[in-house]
């Protein structure tokens, strides 16, 4: 059983290899959507814009998303690094994207949303810093490639929340 274990973890290990990148040794993208050459291409305003964009979509369809516009999709956002932000801080921006991730969990399979979990992952973490919604998120489209994609960025050495 062992042997089965390593090998399934070493299967994983290089899934994952296609959709997260290193430079000089540090890990510095997850991406859902590309792969790890063209998540390298995509600058912190374009992931932002992309993001606004679906959320934009995102309202259309379900009025409880504008409240996001001012939070999570802000343009400060950009400047909001996780790290060094306080306990504080980082408990209201996890209670926020808990809500987030509940409330798109039934549309999920839209392009829109595609773009704003995009931005959530490449901005805030959420694979890490959010790990039980992030999984709940995921779990009930099992049966998709989406899911075998989101489940790839989950360090599971590194469980955060």
């Amino acid at each position: 059983v062992l042997s089965i274990m390593s090998s399934l973890s070493i299967q994983l290990q290089n899934l994952k290899t296609g959709y997260l990148y290193e430079e000089n040794g540090v890990l510095s993208r997850y991406s859902l959507l590309y792969d790890a050459t063209k998540a390298k291409t995509i600058s912190k305003e374009m992931a932002l814009t992309d993001a606004q964009s679906g959320l934009e979509e995102l309202i259309l369809i379900d009025k409880n998303f504008e409240t996001f516009k001012e939070s999570l999709f802000n343009p400060d956002s950009l400047t909001i690094s996780r790290v060094n932000t306080t306990n504080k801080e980082n408990k209201v921006l996890n209670g926020e994207i808990d809500r987030f991730l509940y409330l798109i969990a039934p549309y999920l399979m839209l392009n829109s949303a595609h773009s704003t979990i995009e931005w959530l992952l490449f901005k805030y973490s959420i694979n890490i810093y959010n790990q039980e919604s992030y999984v709940l998120l995921f779990l009930p489209y099992h049966e998709t490639k989406l899911f075998s994609r989101a489940i790839m960025l989950i360090d599971c050495k590194n469980p955060t929340s």
